[in-house]
């Protein structure tokens, strides 16, 4: 499972602020199962990540700026990591930032699986950063490999080249 994104901030959120019957249990429960669950969101160190939100904020004004937001989400990710750091299936659990100018939000399970009839099974939720529009006014397509094989491998291609050279976080040397 891929979770990509600029901030992280409603999924760090998710962690913290639902119920966790509804948010925090079941993604640990993926993880007992083995589910890989790889987290990527922009540098904060990286200078286009400033460039973005700067342009962001020429059009629409927020109430915690981008790199606040990345940082606070990498605080986050840090404390549930640390929550879990003990069992055998943290393992599973990675954070990678990257240094692309993002284009989409996505959502990526099982993208290179197949059922036992080897049918692909991959699936992706996608959302486009519509400039100038709250992240929740952008509407998100659903669409899996086997019913939208072009539209699957166009967005699957898309998400591989903009993390490919991302960088693992070591949550342990996140300051808070």
């Amino acid at each position: 499972m891929i979770e990509f994104g600029l901030t992280l901030n409603t999924f760090t959120s998710y962690l913290d602020n639902r119920n966790p019957s509804e948010f925090r249990n079941p993604l640990i429960d993926l993880l007992k199962k083995g589910v890989k669950i790889k987290c990527f969101l922009l540098d904060s160190e990286w200078n286009g990540t400033k460039i973005y939100f700067d342009d962001r904020e020429s059009i629409r004004k927020e109430k915690i700026k981008g790199i606040e937001k990345i940082k606070g989400s990498l605080r986050g990710l840090k404390i549930f990591y640390s929550e879990i750091n003990d069992k055998s299936f943290s393992k599973n659990f990675e954070v990678y930032t990257y240094r692309h100018f993002p284009n989409n939000y996505f959502l990526a399970i099982d993208k290179d699986e197949k059922d036992a009839k080897k049918n692909p099974v991959g699936k992706v939720m996608a959302s486009s950063y519509l400039f100038g529009e709250r992240r929740a006014y952008c509407p998100v397509f659903e669409f899996n490999r086997a019913d939208q094989p072009t539209l699957f491998i166009r967005y699957n291609d898309s998400l591989q080249r903009i993390i490919k050279g991302a960088k693992r976080v070591n949550l342990d040397e996140i300051t808070d």
